[in-house]
């Protein structure tokens, strides 16, 4: 009885096969870097939020007891909005000075003076009740009208946006009667944007508008080498706002 003959493989089958094979390893090597790329993105995303919620709360929690109002003595008004890059006016303590600026939305890392500086931030000094008279209360009765008043302790706070050592914008509190001291409350800050009721029509006397848009550079992937962060990187920005009620200068509560 004859023995079966058994062929091979052609070259060009062993050709077909092997493209086919490189095929499906190139589908889901792309698969996979596709799903890491998203949950790197969405992980970031998450951190980002919460980042700048915590920011938004601290924030909050500072400014909610203060007011406008103007200082019968000094003449100044408080809240005090400043725009990112100007000077602060005279006469407001030089302990809530900031330090020149990262211009709005330059992505962390980059050098000073880079980004979009058509993208306004707004730094904020205000001051906090307290019993000036030390009567036991907060308030006093105003000679003029009467009415029980807010009193505000002399000392300014101050809400600004610096750059840090690395040149990323953070957000940093500021108290004038400790001179050169500072808080850091978020970093990796793009932009700090508060606004009143002067600059948001939508807003009362008594509101401020804050919102904080927090930046990050993600590694681009598949990206091995490059000279250029922005062809490495991809920038994730997240924003959160909140409507801040002041108190008012003649509540009592």
């Amino acid at each position: 009885m004859p023995m079966p003959k058994y062929r091979g493989l052609t070259l060009l089958e062993v050709m077909i096969a092997t493209a086919m094979f490189s095929l499906l390893i190139f589908v889901a090597f792309s698969s996979l870097q596709s799903l890491r790329s998203f949950t790197a993105t969405n992980v970031t995303q998450v951190d980002l939020q919460e980042t700048a919620r915590h920011a938004l709360e601290k924030i909050t929690e500072r400014m909610r007891n203060c007011s406008h109002f103007t200082d019968s003595v000094t003449g100044r008004s408080y809240p005090k909005l400043v725009k990112s890059g100007d000077p602060f006016p005279g006469g407001y303590s030089t302990a809530a000075q900031h330090a020149p600026k990262v211009q709005p939305k330059a992505p962390p890392g980059s050098i000073v003076n880079g980004g979009d500086p058509t993208l306004e931030s707004y730094d904020i000094i205000y001051r906090i009740p307290g019993d000036v008279d030390g009567d036991g209360l907060p308030t006093r009765i105003n000679p003029g009208t009467q009415m029980a008043e807010i009193e505000f302790q002399p000392q300014e706070c101050s809400l600004v946006l610096a750059p840090g050592p690395d040149n990323q914008n953070q957000i940093e509190f500021r108290d004038s009667t400790i001179p050169g001291a500072s808080e850091i409350i978020a970093r990796n800050v793009d932009r700090l944007l508060i606004q009143d009721y002067s600059s948001d029509s939508a807003l009362t006397v008594r509101q401020l508008r804050v919102t904080i848009f927090v930046t990050r550079l993600l590694p681009k992937q598949g990206v091995i080498s490059t000279s250029d962060p922005a062809l490495a990187n991809q920038i994730l920005t997240v924003s959160v706002s909140s409507v801040i009620d002041m108190r008012n200068a003649s509540d009592m509560e």
